[in-house]
């Protein structure tokens, strides 16, 4: 179901820098915030930053934008991309949930050719 006029936000994280990498996440996504009518009102990168830590500037960046408002749902690609401590994804979703903002992940819910 789409939930059109949304305020949304990307977050795009990888280990390594790699310029394509996060390139292909945010277009994704926002292919994926397209067909929902959302519209994006930031993205926050994290290139080079392992999700082992919380210690990401676009993370504690998007974080302190969560606690003021400024949007309604966060949009990463993956789980592995926003964090790979399953303790830091509870209390980031608990934390969004606080604020009243959702999270989607991207990758899950993309439409995928050929498949049911």
């Amino acid at each position: 179901m789409k939930e059109q006029g949304k305020k949304v936000v990307l977050y795009c994280r990888v280990a390594r820098r790699n310029k394509s990498a996060i390139k292909k996440q945010r277009l994704d996504m926002e292919r994926f915030c397209a067909r929902q009518g959302w519209t994006i009102v930031a993205v926050y990168e994290d290139n080079g930053y392992s999700g082992l830590t919380n210690n990401r500037p676009g993370l504690k960046s998007m974080r302190r934008d969560v606690a003021k408002g400024k949007f309604t749902v966060v949009v990463f690609w993956d789980v592995s991309r926003l964090t790979r401590s399953y303790s830091a994804f509870l209390d980031f979703v608990c934390f969004c949930k606080a604020r009243q903002v959702d999270y989607r992940v991207a990758n899950e819910d993309m439409e995928r050719p050929g498949v049911d």
